[in-house]
């Protein structure tokens, strides 16, 4: 009985010595990285999804603590960190938020290694070199960048306010109508009742931008040989208005490459649409021109200008959100109004 002990325990200590040399002869070592890339159309507020490509996969990997930091000028404007197990067949792939201000942003991304057996130079933690690249967020419009985003992520993308319900209990959002190009002062210059209307579906996704921008129509009294007279001169100051309607670009100012595109030819409506055809409107110099047409408007003679645009991507190809522009007349305004919906 002695001797079969003493063989059990010669045998164990084979075992053991025999899996010691095996894992001796196990060297692990440290992955590397060779790019980090980003998502095209990374906007203001939204998120943006990044790819690390593996150069060299290791060897013995148990897991990687990744990292990844987001900044400009030295300070980090987003952060985060996660864990992924067998990195050799799991390539870092990870989503981010992008800041509140545009602008060209670093993404920088690393890893600690943690192994199965020891390194070279022993321990069984390493870290990875650092890979990054350059983030370019842009500015963020409803119109462009937020179909299907949620009230409250709009909130904090566009800082819009003021819940309210329309007849068909709809859910909107009323924000103030803003132009990107014009400072925040003259925003009060675009009309006396200027809004923005945001309506979601039932599933809580934007899915429908109407703005609608009012003005003024109003008799100038002035002197004349007759006497005093009301002169309706004063309608050309909207002349300009109702031009720049048949600009988006210049009407919205989008940032990017992004542009609008007409779709088939404006359409105009009234009784005196041959009188004031549309190819004409420019060449009114004359004040009293200029308000002879916006005082048709005014009298019913034309009834409404409407024009189709879609927004498209800078590659030409990729429709993003249809527009319909319309400018009519109404209860002694003058009203523009563009219906934006995602194509």
């Amino acid at each position: 009985m002695k001797n079969k002990f003493l063989f059990s325990l010669l045998a164990v200590a084979v075992l053991l010595t025999m899996t010691g040399c095996e894992d001796d002869d196990k060297v692990a070592s440290v992955p590397s990285y060779a790019s980090v890339e980003v998502s095209d159309d990374i906007y203001t507020g939204q998120k943006g999804t990044a790819d690390v490509q593996i150069s060299y996969a290791g060897a013995y990997v148990l897991h990687a603590d990744n990292s990844y930091t987001l900044s400009k000028g030295g300070r980090i404007y987003g952060q985060g960190s996660f864990r992924v197990v067998d990195p050799r067949d799991n390539a870092p792939h990870f989503e981010f938020v992008a800041p509140s201000e545009p602008g060209i942003y670093s993404l920088n991304f690393s890893s600690r290694f943690s192994f199965y057996v020891d390194l070279p130079n022993g321990g069984i933690y390493g870290k990875s070199n650092s890979v990054s690249t350059q983030v370019n967020v842009m500015l963020a419009d409803a119109v462009d960048a937020c179909w299907g985003d949620s009230r409250e992520r709009l909130a904090q993308v566009l800082s819009v306010k003021d819940t309210l319900y329309d007849a068909s209990a709809c859910k909107v959002w009323k924000g103030r109508l803003a132009f990107y190009d014009m400072e925040a002062s003259d925003l009060d210059s675009l009309g006396e009742n200027s809004e923005r209307i945001y309506m979601f579906d039932a599933e809580g996704g934007l899915f429908k931008v109407e703005e609608r921008t009012a003005f003024a129509l109003k008799y100038k009294q002035s002197y004349k040989e007759s006497g005093v007279v009301n002169d309706s001169i004063s309608s050309m100051d909207i002349y300009p208005h109702l031009m720049g309607v048949g600009n988006m670009n210049t009407l919205m100012g989008i940032g990017s490459s992004d542009y609008y595109e007409k779709v088939g030819d404006p359409v105009l409506e009234g009784e005196a649409k041959d009188i004031y055809p549309i190819k004409d409107w420019g060449k009114y110099e004359a004040d009293e021109a200029k308000a002879k047409l916006i005082n048709a408007f005014w009298s019913g003679a034309l009834e409404s200008y409407s024009q189709e645009w879609v927004l498209m991507r800078e590659d030409g190809v990729t429709e993003v959100t249809k527009c319909t522009v319309r400018a009519y007349a109404k209860d002694d305004k003058f009203v523009i109004e563009r219906i934006f919906e995602k194509k």
